[in-house]
């Protein structure tokens, strides 16, 4: 079995809980499953060891979308795929999340164990084409 590490950036516990619920029903993989309430939580997480995968909610306080929220985590050096999840995604195309690198999007209201089972696999079969801040 894989061992996978995910970071999950979302500021509500509830969704938190369950993500882990859905995560922990994976047999596929090894989860590893970290998480963050914060953008700043999270980049003090990054200066660790990079996860696998990083899951962020599309709204995260002080900031409106992912398109902020982003930047601040390559900044932070994360170079792996990105999820955007949240209850009222944005309208935003494929092209448009690509352009941002955001390797998936995530609907909360449709989150299952086999989705994000689905999504974890897609990350970490799809090319890697996110090069580090410098």
């Amino acid at each position: 079995m894989k061992d996978v590490s995910v970071l999950l950036i979302d500021d509500d516990e509830i969704e938190r809980r369950l993500f882990e619920a859905y995560a922990f029903q994976i047999d596929r993989f090894n989860l590893d499953v970290a998480y963050a309430p914060s953008v700043s939580d999270a980049e003090t997480i990054l200066k660790g060891d990079a996860p696998d995968i990083l899951f962020l909610d599309n709204r995260l306080t002080p900031y409106d979308e992912f398109r902020e929220t982003l930047p601040v985590i390559r900044d932070a050096g994360y170079c792996g795929p990105v999820v955007v999840i949240s209850a009222t995604p944005p309208r935003v195309s494929k092209h448009e999340y690509n352009e941002h690198g955001v390797s998936a999007s995530l609907d909360k209201l449709s989150l299952s164990a086999s989705l994000l089972e689905a999504t974890i696999v897609g990350c970490l079969t799809a090319p890697k084409n996110i090069e580090p801040s410098v």
